[in-house]
Parts: structure tokens; C-alpha cells; sequence
């Protein structure tokens, strides 16, 4: 992370949440995410960034929106986030003065790959992701979620891991695919 030239001084006073539409449904994509990492991964909140350049709760939110609005890159992600006022919003960031390096996300990703296996496995989270196919402002991509989720995609070459891996891949493409592939 490194500081970015403030290219909207004008706009500064403003908040995030004060231009971001009250019943937009990442308010509560937000809070639901929230809730979850509060209590399925409070570890990440008393140490934030203890070792991390993005602090892990923020890095989860932000690999969360990458299915919902089908990124598939980490540079086209960062630009999203650098850019977009509802992506800072949603992650808690100052507007505009926080750049991501995708080169970081990606390490950082690794880094944090059992948390976002877990995640994913939420059944809350997992919930919310079905809803968002039903949504007229989402068209989510679900098979992103996948990279999270595959054996060896954490470096991990234990016999053990590769199965376990192998059988939340089974169990995610029934759910994506609501059984049928």
C-alpha cells in the first residue's frame, strides 16, 4: 500500500457512506460480511495488519467483491478500489488517498488463504452469494470463488490438504451449479 496523489480535493469533505444510496445492497453485503469475520475470525481484528500490509479483514472484504462484480484480475480489482467510491466505501477506506499494489494483494491473498477458504465456506456467506444471482444490479461469478478453494492453490502439497481441498471443490460446484455439471 502507498499513498496516491489526491486527484479529488473538492470532493473530500464528503464521506463514502454519505453519497452511497441507503438501501444499496452492498450496505448489507457489508454488514454481513462483518458479522461473519467478527465471529468466525476474530483473530484478524486484534492484530490488524500486524504482518500485512492490507489489513486482512479489508483484504477478505475486498476478494469478496471480486465474485460479486466478476473481477477476475488482482490489477483490475486494485483499480477498482482506487477508483471506485463505493468499492472505498465498502472497505473502509479514506476516498482516494490509499493505493493497493496488485503485486501485494496477491501475496497478502496467499498469505490469508485458509481465512478465505473459510469464508467462502460460510454458510452465510455462501447464502448471500445465492441471493446476489437473483439481483438485478448483480450478475455474481461465482466460479472466482474457486481459486480459494483449490487444492494446491495455496502452495500446499500435503496429500492431506489436496483431498480436503478436492472435497469443498466438489461441494462448491454443486452449490454454483445447484448440482447439475
Amino acid at each position: 500500500m502507498h499513498a496516491c496523489p489526491n486527484e479529488m480535493k473538492s470532493d473530500n469533505h464528503k464521506t463514502g457512506g454519505s453519497v452511497i444510496p441507503r438501501d444499496h445492497p452492498l450496505r448489507n453485503i457489508r454488514d454481513i460480511a462483518d458479522v461473519v469475520l467478527n465471529k468466525q475470525f476474530p483473530q484478524l481484528l486484534e492484530e490488524p495488519g500486524a504482518t500485512l500490509a492490507i489489513e486482512p479483514d479489508r483484504l477478505v472484504k475486498a476478494i469478496l467483491l471480486q465474485p460479486i462484480y466478476s473481477i477476475r484480475t488482482d490489477h483490475m480489482l486494485c483499480e477498482r478500489i482506487r477508483y471506485n467510491v463505493l468499492f472505498q466505501w465498502f472497505l473502509g477506506l479514506p476516498r482516494n488517498d490509499v493505493c493497493w499494489d496488485p503485486v501485494v494483494l496477491g501475496n497478502e491473498r496467499k498469505e490469508l488463504h485458509e481465512t478465505l477458504s473459510g469464508f467462502f465456506q460460510n454458510q452465510e456467506i455462501r447464502e448471500l452469494l445465492n441471493d446476489l444471482k437473483r439481483h438485478d444490479i448483480f450478475k455474481p461469478d461465482l466460479s472466482i470463488i474457486r481459486m480459494y478453494l483449490e487444492p494446491g492453490s495455496d502452495k500446499a502439497d500435503h496429500p492431506d490438504k489436496q483431498q480436503k481441498g478436492a472435497k469443498k471443490l466438489r461441494a462448491l460446484d454443486d452449490w454454483i451449479w445447484g448440482g447439475r455439471h
